[in-house]
């Protein structure tokens, strides 16, 4: 990774990079919206190359380090029709891949059934009708725990997922990455070696650090904090994760026997 100084504030931005990348199940359906899909179950299958691995990251990136821009579909394809670099490539092949992963999940009829069930699970124990933490948290909960499950069925994955971007160079994706999309992506490389550093999929796993990093969205919202009263809820769902992510991955088109 290219050597870079942190800027300060960045830890407490990655550490809510949830709420930037996941904001609200309301912009599910815009052309370039919010990744229903977090970083793992984007990049899991493609280890074996790094630059479409960060390119699958770039979108979500994005949406913490510099939030007035995105990597837009077109953007990336228009670049893809004329760049014969063939790392170039690579980066917009794995951006693209990002988008139609999301298309997937944006059709997933198991994904929005996921969502729903535990949606109704947190309603359970927040019965005020205007709070708005149940569909938030539903939303984002099954994203989580995905990656989480994911990661328990094959344990060498997070290793290998953040190993791989740690050969990446920081500098030289922000500098491309401001190419394909024809703006300055400022402070993206010194987020992706703080991304690298904390390994917060790793908190996933643990009630406690997940907790945590949910209050950490849930403040940035103005919404009241958690408590442990939903852990049975964190519970429930990673059981349900475990029952039914091979129904998900495929109602995505995903096969995870594609993951090298």
């Amino acid at each position: 990774m290219a050597g870079t100084t942190a800027i300060p504030g960045a830890q407490d931005e990655l550490q809510c990079a949830i709420l930037q990348a996941y904001q609200s199940r309301h912009y599910a359906n815009s052309r370039d919206g919010n990744s229903l899909m977090n970083y793992l179950a984007h990049g899991f299958r493609f280890l074996d190359d790094s630059l479409y691995v960060a390119g699958t990251a770039v979108p979500d990136w994005l949406r913490v380090a510099v939030p007035r821009i995105r990597a837009r579909s077109r953007l990336v394809q228009a670049r893809i029709e004329v760049d014969d670099d063939k790392q170039i490539l690579q980066l917009c092949h794995g951006i693209m891949q990002h988008h139609s992963d999301d298309e997937g999940f944006h059709a997933s009829i198991v994904f929005q059934d996921l969502c729903e069930d535990l949606a109704i699970r947190f309603r359970k124990l927040m019965p005020d009708r205007y709070d708005h933490r149940p569909g938030l948290l539903g939303h984002i909960v099954t994203e989580l725990l995905l990656d989480n499950e994911l990661a328990r069925r094959d344990p060498t994955l997070l290793p290998r997922y953040y190993e791989t971007l740690e050969t990446v160079d920081a500098s030289w994706v922000q500098d491309s990455v401001s190419a394909i999309i024809c703006r300055p992506a400022d402070r993206l490389a010194e987020f992706i070696d703080i991304f690298c550093d904390i390994k917060f999929l790793y908190d996933y796993a643990d009630n406690d650090r997940l907790m945590m990093r949910l209050n950490q969205v849930i403040k940035r919202a103005q919404l009241d904090a958690l408590d442990t009263t939903v852990f049975p809820v964190f519970d429930y769902g990673r059981q349900l994760l475990e029952n039914r992510v091979d129904d998900l991955l495929e109602s995505c088109g995903i096969d995870d026997q594609e993951a090298v």
